[in-house]
């Protein structure tokens, strides 16, 4: 779940920064008519007079100046990035000694940054955007501000930063964009931020207090203070919130949810991740516009119907890993839900009624519950109005399924893995007609025959490994296009030639090959095998595995060796063999010869090693995806 809510806020933020460079992904052209601005390189961006300029590895700013200078014409707009540089002697020099006219965005990253002068940035009266990420600064450099009355976006991100004054921002009156993350901030003063902000990102510092800071900026859309230190959220939002559409705020120690919420009209992402929250309060209550919502990891108990009443936008909902005992009927209005995560959490039983009515849902996560029982089972299996892609009911409490999951239509994966399931009865999987996936392993199966009276059509991959199964009849007669079978690690001592008889592996129309995994099971220790193995590939089925098999005792004569120099062999002849010897251990050949008895004797058991080059069909390692 964290790394899910990673490589969203990783796409949030990468198609934010692109948008705020300004910068087009696509074709560019080689600048070959700028060979002379050497060790810097430039390329002109496909269908505009936009040119990225990179100066990486500079010994000085003065370097910088003799690459750069007069070689571009005033039609030019120049994104300038000069990187992992020694520009100690910026101070000496100014921006307009490079003679371009039109500098629209600045990044100057990893160059030993520490203090810049205002004069320096003289010559940037055009500028949109400039970065000054990573370098050493430990306050905010106030004054340069002035020399740039365009500046829209500013990056601060990763340095030493460790307070916001009141004065910090006062000459960006047309800043839009502002991120400090990654820095060491531990006090913001009141009223310190631009009030024209519409994005602004505080992650990652040491903040104990908004100190009231966002109360009066009414065009905020984006607001990042994720991994701080915040406690309380009560009275620091804008007092005007109508413009906000995501906040991040994980990995903080946040309580509840203020109150303020019910005004965010807007709303359409929240992450809440890693927090201290006990509950929704229904401060969520009218967010009707509200896409995602992660409260994962924190110590939510109880949700009610009222917590996601207007919520009818939600589309995917991520409480895992909280102490949640009850759904309470909360879903029921989420009409566009289509993921529903509440694994890690202490649900004793869930209804199928829960999530009637809810006819995008692709996936919902059960798993790592206390579940024992499900109920409410779906009585109209023609009924279209509940449909679910994935359940995952794996890691519960289940002794049998008591048919709850009959008639649940549009279900292509199901885990019931790592339960107490010891039958599958015919109704168990009535009317899962799209069911592709099915994992009953780790369960105390005695017998799959039930299976054989119901009719999967599209069930391509079944896993039972990890039972108690003791033999195979007729098991599969209702698996027509079944593909691979994972039996291992069960007791199966007998299969019938009959078990496939109505199976042909089918993949997207072209027939394959039915593999199915015995490993370790008695099976494969019998003296028909060979047969079997016969019988079944006529009918494309492979049977794989490894196993050691105990051979049976064997009538032997035995007769001792003569006891000289200390030799302790003892010839075994079996009735069927000659001249056979294995090492008696624990023998004493000092003994007199008619007291010495026979110890016991260590046979190594032979393997029984049956191997196929696997198609993918066969392949147990199956990765799935849900569209």
């Amino acid at each position: 779940m964290r790394k899910l809510s990673f490589i969203l806020i990783a796409t949030i933020m990468s198609t934010f920064l692109y948008s705020l460079l300004g910068i087009t992904v696509g074709m560019s052209l080689h600048c070959a008519v700028r060979k002379e601005i050497d060790p810097c390189t430039c390329r002109k961006e496909y269908g505009s007079q936009n040119i990225y300029v990179k100066c990486e590895r500079m010994i000085s700013f003065d370097q910088v100046i003799n690459a750069l200078q007069n070689h571009f014409t005033p039609d030019d707009h120049i994104t300038l990035e000069i990187t992992f540089s020694n520009l100690t002697d910026m101070g000496a020099h100014k921006f307009e000694e490079l003679k371009v006219l039109h500098i629209q965005n600045l990044r100057l990253l990893h160059d030993n940054l520490r203090n810049v002068t205002d004069d320096t940035f003289l010559g940037l009266n055009k500028i949109d955007f400039l970065s000054l990420a990573d370098n050493d600064f430990t306050a905010i450099p106030k004054d340069i501000f002035s020399r740039m009355p365009t500046l829209k976006s500013l990056d601060f991100g990763r340095g030493h930063i460790t307070q916001i004054l009141e004065d910090d921002f006062v000459h960006t009156i047309n800043l839009h964009h502002l991120l400090l993350p990654g820095n060491m901030i531990n006090m913001i003063e009141k009223n310190s931020m631009p009030r024209t902000l519409r994005h602004l990102h505080l992650g990652r510092n040491q903040i104990p207090d908004l100190n009231g800071t966002l109360r009066n900026m009414h065009e905020l859309e984006w607001l990042f203070i994720n991994a701080n230190q915040l406690t309380t959220l009560d009275g620091q939002l804008p007092d005007d919130v109508n413009n906000l559409v995501l906040i991040h705020a994980s990995d903080n120690y946040l309580q509840h949810l203020p109150q303020e919420f019910k005004n965010l009209h807007r709303i359409k992402t929240l992450f809440f991740e890693h927090n201290k929250l006990l509950g929704l309060d229904g401060a969520l209550a009218k967010s009707k516009k509200l896409q995602l919502l992660v409260v994962s990891h924190n110590n939510i108990q109880t949700i009610t119907p009222d917590d996601f009443a207007e919520a009818e936008s939600l589309e995917d909902l991520q409480m895992g890993y909280n102490n949640i005992t009850a759904i309470n009927g909360s879903l029921s209005p989420l009409r566009s839900l289509r993921c529903v995560n509440l694994t890690h959490n202490l649900l004793s039983e869930f209804s199928l009624q829960e999530i009637r009515g809810l006819r995008r849902l692709r996936l919902v996560d059960l798993s790592h519950n206390k579940i024992s029982n499900i109920t409410g089972r779906m009585e109209n299996v023609v009924e279209l109005e509940t449909r679910v892609m994935d359940l995952k009911l794996d890691y519960n409490e289940l002794h049998s399924l008591d048919g709850a999951l009959s008639g649940l239509h549009g279900l292509k994966y199901l885990n019931l893995s790592h339960n107490h399931l010891t039958k599958i009865s015919p109704d168990d999987l009535i009317g899962l007609e799209d069911l592709i996936w099915v994992d009953f392993s780790h369960n105390k199966l005695t017998t799959l025959d039930e299976t054989s009276k119901t009719f999967l059509p599209s069930l391509e991959r079944l896993f039972v490994n990890h039972n108690m199964l003791t033999e195979l009849q007729h098991d599969f007669f209702g698996l027509p296009i079944l593909c691979f079978a994972d039996l291992s690690y069960n007791n199966i001592r007998t299969i019938s030639r009959e078990l496939v008889a109505h199976t042909r592996c089918n993949i997207h129309g072209s027939p394959g090959i039915l593999g199915l995994n015995l490993e370790d099971n008695p099976v494969l220790c019998d003296s028909a095998l060979p047969e079997l193995i016969s019988d079944l590939e006529v009918n494309n089925t492979r049977i794989y595995g490894t196993t050691q098999c105990i051979p049976s005792p064997l009538p032997v004569s035995l007769a001792f060796a003569t006891s000289n120099n200390n030799s302790n062999i003892i010839e075994i002849t079996p009735l069927n063999a000659t001249n056979m010897q294995y090492l008696v251990e624990n023998t004493d050949a000092s003994s007199d010869q008619s007291e010495n008895i026979v110890p016991e004797i260590h046979l190594e058991p032979p393997k029984t090693i049956i191997h196929h080059s696997l198609t993918d069909t066969e392949n147990p390692k199956h990765v799935r995806t849900v569209d």
